[in-house]
């Protein structure tokens, strides 16, 4: 599946590198060429698995970064980058576990590490990291 669209896709053929080759492993560049889907369709980010986490609403275990200014509001925009995908979320409940609505659905996967930054343009833009739950 290619998530978070959902749509169901073959993969026909690997390469990388311009080498053709049979199966891929974790932090390799890719092209794929896939039957189902069609290249407009895809995005920046997009996974393809079996299954994923696919939702707007996220709830992420964290820890506040030392170098960070500013806090965590509920009702703040920020941004959640989880493996390739940078979405904007608003902040719905702040504790030691953090609820975020997002602007378009995220596929991830339990235990996978994000990233929460600012919006605003001052440095440092990184306000806390941690792990889907």
């Amino acid at each position: 599946l290619v998530q978070p669209i959902g749509k169901e896709a073959v993969v026909k053929g690997i390469q990388s590198q311009d080498n053709d080759i049979d199966e891929a492993h974790s932090g390799m560049r890719l092209g794929l060429n896939l039957k189902g889907v069609e290249a407009d369709n895809l995005k920046r980010g997009y996974v393809i698995c079996k299954e994923a986490i696919v939702s707007k609403n996220i709830k992420i275990e964290f820890k506040k970064s030392k170098f960070a200014k500013e806090g965590i509001e509920t009702g703040s925009s920020v941004l959640l980058s989880v493996g390739l995908q940078v979405i904007a979320a608003k902040v719905e409940a702040n504790g030691a576990e953090m609820a975020l609505t997002l602007e378009h659905p995220a596929a991830c996967f339990t235990g996978q590490k994000c990233i929460i930054a600012s919006t605003k343009q001052t440095l440092p833009r990184i306000i806390c990291g941690g792990a889907i739950i």
